[in-house]
């Protein structure tokens, strides 16, 4: 079970990614919200993903707002995630999100981190970027995290300097 949030599509890709590679559904916070749907159950050895875009270093608040209403009945040995997309600045979101889904009660195994398409790019001059190698780089990102979830792999996973190389921008 994969819960996101995508404002832009760049999560949700990344959901859809993840749930093909472990044959799991997703499900759609704000969805889930408008049909005032909070109670899950998983079974004994299912996943337990969360896949969040950051906003301005901090949890969006509709996700907030979802997983302090949040109730899953777990299996004892479930594997817990948490996959952030942003534009390389993550700050303290996974902490804030773990502390969050403690006071629900749920646990993460591990923490990964996504540098994908800042979504305010559009405030910058996109002529210095090369778009299809920072295309390539997210795309390979995405498989790896994938991959790693597959493997229930544990820990924690950023990378801060997927964009090193990448080109720079200007403001406009």
């Amino acid at each position: 079970m994969i819960f996101y949030y995508s404002g832009t599509g760049n999560t949700q890709k990344l959901a859809k990614i993840i749930s093909e590679r472990i044959h799991d559904q997703t499900i759609d916070i704000e969805k889930a919200i408008s049909d005032e749907k909070y109670e899950y159950e998983l079974g004994d050895t299912e996943s337990l993903g969360f896949a969040i875009p950051v906003y301005f270093g901090s949890v969006p608040a509709i996700v907030r707002d979802f997983i302090a209403k949040l109730k899953v009945k777990t299996g004892e040995h479930y594997y817990g995630y948490l996959v952030m997309t942003d534009g390389g600045m993550s700050f303290k979101t996974s902490d804030q999100i773990t502390l969050m889904l403690i006071k629900s009660g749920l646990t993460l195994n591990a923490i990964f981190e996504l540098v994908a398409y800042d979504s305010s790019a559009i405030a910058w001059k996109n002529e210095t970027i090369d778009w299809d190698k920072l295309k390539h780089a997210v795309e390979t990102q995405s498989a790896f995290i994938a991959e790693q979830i597959a493997d229930r792999t544990t820990g924690s996973f950023y990378k801060k300097q997927l964009l090193a190389g990448l080109g720079t921008a200007s403001m406009h």
